[in-house]
């Protein structure tokens, strides 16, 4: 590659152009996903838009948390959510301004990055590569494509903000950069509590690197400057009735406990293979961060880094990575089991680049110089890839359903009970045939464990391969997936088992289980044409009347809520008291004619709902 196109390319704004074109190429696609993936973001968009529709919404977001509640909440991130006030002005619950913020939020790091390590003496080209694998790099992809996983491109946005102005300040000593440093210090910390790790970093740069006295007139400044913040940041903290911190030993020993999954995090950015939405602590690995750790350690060493006056850069970086990591292993209010996002890794993997880019592995390598080039552009082409086909499980639901479930088997939230389906014969012989020896009791309820579901899911497998054309055997399998939280697999046999004919398409049990799966998926319009369907082969499907009778009632359609409300009663269904009479005091208020039942008291297994939690951590 010619050394003038490389030096032309790096020149004035062309870096930031080709960045920036890198990023839309990659991400744009994330603009036709129209749906939500009911993972917090229906909850901070569409549940809570009577709170972000209006401009007024602003002033009352730093006085509650970015769950709304008035009090008792845990997560204070006042920027987020007028983040979220902003793009409801431009698309109203309509996704499209909120994906696009997420990309724009995504190129503004990338190109502050780049800014911040020629201002560290990076090369140009050195900082552009960095630059460029941080757009493209596949463990960033949750931040862009999920909108709630704005929270830490956000947050990258400004503690790169505010470190380019303190350098500038330190450098200049300019009045200008150190107040524009306290702003972008302000946005940060209102954006993510984490943000406090900043002071520390800070504080490493300012003394260790630029070799400020401690007692100098600006490091006084910024320390004040900082104080200020923090403690109106407090105050508006505790005026949103945000739960309180009362035990930092139990803080500093939930961080300690979790300070190993710090090497999962270094896996993910150095071996990004094994990737996953939000898995639990028993679907971590460390082979890849124990394999990562020995790539870097083998670079230090090298590099010769600890003889050269860099290695206080490298140190630098190493201690930003861990100290912005570190916090997010403390969980305020744990119910269930401790899950790891992967967003959270977009402000460390920032000290990363810095350490990896101070590390001068070129000078002791000497490989040819057009080598370098040719190098960065094959790993950016190879992640880029993995980038792009990473977002589409972030396009809707299901998709993000299968997701996390695959990559986190052991979560039993992430599961569903099989009972839900109507279960086919064959896998009701199969479940009976595993089950009963071992635990009859267990058995009589159907109720395989995760490590009987694998097995099943092995023998129907090479029992339909054998037999591709018995819908049985797709039914089942699709009712295997359901249990294991595959919603698109489950999807896609179901379907098949729809269309043979001969036993599947005349089934109305397939299409049953099908508005099964969609209505835990959150398609509720496709679980309803499902259930009509299976009622159009079979008439007294009483749980189709009853889980119809629901579905109609939710959108506020009473008339043919209470239509099928009374024909789950005819068939014996036990439709709980609470719906049949919310029902009927609705129709009474349109003035409609009602007719008499009998059968009011009876009550009806509803399947639990998944609850829209919020967990943003």
């Amino acid at each position: 590659m010619s050394t003038f196109l490389i030096d032309k390319l790096l020149t004035s704004w062309r870096p930031f152009a080709v960045l920036a074109a890198v990023g839309l190429l990659l991400y744009a696609h994330t603009l036709r996903f129209t749906e939500y993936t009911y993972d917090d973001d229906y909850y901070l968009i569409v549940q809570s838009y009577p709170f972000i529709d209006e401009w007024s919404d602003i002033g009352r977001a730093f006085f509650e948390d970015v769950g709304h509640a008035h009090q008792g909440g845990n997560l204070y991130r006042p920027i987020l959510t007028i983040s979220f006030i902003l793009d409801a002005q431009l698309s109203g619950t309509h996704p499209l301004a909120f994906r696009v913020t997420n990309i724009l939020l995504h190129l503004i790091a990338s190109l502050l990055l780049f800014r911040v390590l020629t201002q560290l003496s990076v090369s140009a080209g050195t900082a552009f590569a960095a630059a460029l694998i941080f757009v493209c790099h596949p463990a960033l992809t949750q931040a862009v494509a999920w909108i709630p996983g704005r929270n830490d491109s956000l947050l990258a946005v400004f503690v790169l903000a505010a470190f380019m102005t303190l350098l500038n300040f330190l450098n200049t000593h300019s009045a200008r950069w150190y107040f524009l440093h306290v702003f972008f210090f302000f946005l940060a910390l209102f954006t993510k509590e984490s943000a406090l790790a900043f002071v520390a970093v800070a504080l490493f740069y300012g003394l260790l690197i630029a070799k400020e006295k401690p007692w100098s007139l600006r490091m006084i400044a910024l320390l004040v400057g900082w104080g200020v913040i923090v403690l109106n940041w407090q105050t508006f903290r505790w005026a949103a009735a945000i739960y309180p911190i009362r035990d930092w030993g139990q803080v500093l020993s939930m961080i300690a406990s979790n300070s190993w999954v710090a090497l999962t995090y270094l896996g993910k950015i150095l071996w990004p293979f094994d990737l996953s939405f939000a898995p639990i602590k028993p679907d971590l690995t460390l082979i890849p961060g124990v394999v990562s750790l020995i790539v870097l350690l083998a670079a230090l060493r090298v590099g010769g880094w600890s003889k050269l006056g860099g290695y206080r850069l490298i140190l630098f970086g190493l201690a930003w990575f861990l100290v912005f990591l570190l916090p997010t292993f403390y969980m305020h209010k744990v119910t269930v089991s401790v899950i790891f996002y992967e967003h959270r890794i977009y402000v460390p993997f920032i000290g990363l680049l810095i350490a990896l880019c101070s590390i001068p592995l070129g000078r002791r390598l000497r490989l040819p110089a057009n080598m370098y080039p040719i190098m960065t552009l094959l790993l950016a082409l190879v992640l880029g890839m993995m980038s792009y086909r990473h977002s589409f499980n972030y396009e809707n639901s299901l998709m993000l359903r299968e997701y996390a479930a695959q990559s986190s088997p052991n979560d039993s939230g992430l599961h569903y009970a099989i009972t839900r389906m109507h279960l086919p014969p064959v896998l009701e012989e199969e479940i009976l045939a595993l089950i009963e020896p071992i635990d009859p009791r267990r058995a009589a309820h159907l109720s395989p464990t995760r490590g009987e579901l694998d097995l099943l899911h092995e023998r129907l497998t090479a029992a339909q391969q054998l037999n591709p054309d018995r819908a049985d055997f797709h039914h089942a399998l699709g009712a295997i997936y359901f249990a294991k939280g595959w919603l698109v697999s489950g999807e896609r046999e179901l379907q098949t088992a729809a269309e043979r004919p001969a036993s599947g398409g005349e089934n109305p049990h397939v299409f049953y289980n099908l508005g099964v799966l969609y209505y835990e998926g959150h398609w509720q319009h496709h679980a309803g044409v499902a259930w009509n369907t299976a009622l159009s082969l079979d008439s007294t499907l009483a749980d189709a009347h009853h889980n119809l009778a629901y579905l109609y009632y939710s959108w506020e359609e009473y008339d043919a809520a209470w239509l099928h409300c009374e024909k789950a009663l005819g068939y014996g269904a036990k439709v709980s008291p609470e719906l049949v009479s919310d029902i009927l005091e609705n129709l009474r208020k349109k003035n409609t004619d009602i007719p008499h039942t009998g059968d009011a008291e009876n009550t009806i297994h509803q399947a639990p709902r998944k609850d829209d939690t919020l967990d943003l951590r």
